[in-house]
């Protein structure tokens, strides 16, 4: 008994030495439509457990990443982006005595996409969006998110598919948002392995409620209470008699 509680208590201690296994605990990205379908993504990656060497941190698969920027690093941790080929990410390289535990924050611009293939219930005049992120590196990715916001005056029509497409919890969950006078949508994954992959397609169509309409109807309610003014007219208190 008294040798099994020592090799337990030796097991512990070691494991204490050797602390959590690297990973990465949060991966929170933006993307920022504008009108002709370039944008702005902004990632915020929290690390748990680094050891020294060096680890990759991908960046959402799209051609024609560029104008990367960066903040948050410790000291003792370079930063090195690797933009070519069909993985982008970003290459940390951890020095001895550099922190376990810190969060990036990243923000870089995108192109507009390449049109996917229409589908045949596709609206017409609408934007077909493929947002994929791919695990690449070999950190596995606790809890992954993905906010997309169009551009003003355009809405989410459907989701064509999603990944992971599991049902409940095995799959990735949508939800429709609304922020800064935008609409868009969220896609949030768990436990991202590597060659895991998390997004959506999405049809986006311009919004039935545009300005032409609401001018439109506003005159259409300034002619109602001119020609029908009458009616609208609230009636006149009865005189009464001096």
């Amino acid at each position: 008994m008294k040798r099994l509680l020592s090799v337990l208590c030796v097991m512990t201690a070691g494991l204490l030495l050797m602390g959590a296994a690297p990973s990465i605990k949060s991966y929170q990205e933006t993307f920022r439509m504008e009108a002709d379908g370039a944008g702005k993504v902004s990632v915020r990656v929290e690390f748990a457990g680094l050891t020294p060497g060096t680890w990759e941190v991908p960046l959402t698969t799209w051609k024609g990443v560029r104008e990367v920027e960066w903040r948050g690093v410790p000291s003792g941790v370079e930063v090195k982006p690797v933009l070519g080929g069909a993985s982008p990410c970003l290459r940390l390289t951890v020095g001895q005595g550099a922190a376990a535990a810190f969060a990036l924050q990243a923000t870089y611009d995108v192109p507009a996409q390449k049109a996917p293939a229409k589908a045949k219930n596709q609206p017409p005049g609408d934007t077909r969006l493929a947002l994929r992120f791919l695990n690449g590196g070999h950190l596995p990715i606790a809890d992954y998110g993905l906010k997309v916001l169009l551009p003003p005056g355009m809405v989410v029509h459907s989701v064509a598919e999603k990944t992971p497409k599991g049902k409940g919890g095995a799959g990735a969950q949508i939800a429709y948002i609304k922020e800064d006078d935008r609409q868009g949508l969220t896609v949030a994954a768990k436990k991202l392995s590597f060659g895991d992959a998390a997004g959506a397609q999405v049809i986006a169509v311009k919004d039935r409620k545009s300005p032409v309409v609401i001018i439109v109807l506003g005159v259409i309610a300034v002619m109602y209470m001119v020609v029908f003014r009458d009616i609208v007219r609230p009636p006149s208190p009865p005189r009464t008699g001096a």
